[in-house]
């Protein structure tokens, strides 16, 4: 059986996908593209059984094709994303929904079987890779990135995805000065087009929700970036 050429993708043999369609519909061709390049497939509809079925499975990816379920689709993705340990979703669409946007990725229906392939294998392993460093910790910052729960001193911080992500990658790279532009390409992409103060007024955001009144915990390097100060940074 042919095996993906990238050698740190996960076999392809070993793959589990679920497939969660509208049950008005048949399981949409997508089920049959990655069952031709050897990865296991199940699929199911869309209903109140779905996430019994996802814990029957333990599939590394869920493609979700909802059609004209979009209201329950993003019901399921957002219940999905909370779960422990949960596999990597896929949104097969047209763009879709605002209320699907926490999908780790989507294609869409006319998707070319080779680029479907692709993104599960490499979403599979990045999913892997981010369970073995399921926590980050810096300092009196505490962020289990499963269940994207924050915690700052023991207490619980609600943050915004934007401010989540943000907060992400400054503990990762405690002790170091991470840029304006880094930030940019990361948090919100390379062709981010909006506001030119949307890093300092998330920081400003973070450091409100964070109590850093005094900017002991994210500090500024003036006309360089931003340092999230801490004595130790660990993965868990």
């Amino acid at each position: 059986m042919r095996q993906s050429r990238f050698p740190n993708l996960p076999q392809r043999s070993s793959l589990r996908v679920l497939v969660i369609h509208d049950c008005r519909s048949a399981p949409p061709a997508v089920g049959g593209f990655l069952r031709s390049a050897g990865i296991q497939v199940e699929a199911v509809p869309l209903g109140d059984q779905v996430l019994n079925q996802i814990r029957a499975h333990t599939p590394d990816v869920v493609l979700l094709a909802a059609g004209g379920q979009e209201a329950a689709g993003a019901l399921f993705v957002r219940t999905l994303r909370g779960l422990p340990g949960r596999p990597g979703i896929v949104l097969v669409a047209d763009g879709g929904p605002a209320e699907l946007c926490f999908a780790d990725d989507f294609v869409s229906p006319g998707v070319a079987p080779a680029e479907l392939v692709l993104r599960v294998e490499v979403l599979a392993a990045r999913r892997a890779l981010s369970g073995a460093h399921a926590s980050l910790q810096a300092g009196p910052v505490w962020i289990d990135t499963e269940a994207r729960r924050v915690r700052v001193d023991g207490r619980p911080v609600s943050l915004t995805t934007t401010e989540f992500e943000l907060l992400c990658l400054l503990v990762r790279n405690a002790g170091r000065v991470v840029t304006r532009s880094v930030i940019l390409d990361h948090v919100w992409r390379y062709d981010f087009q909006g506001e030119s103060n949307i890093v300092e007024a998330n920081i400003c955001g973070l450091r409100r929700k964070l109590a850093d009144a005094d900017r002991s915990v994210i500090r500024t390097v003036r006309g360089i970036g931003y340092l999230l100060a801490a004595d130790d940074r660990t993965e868990i």
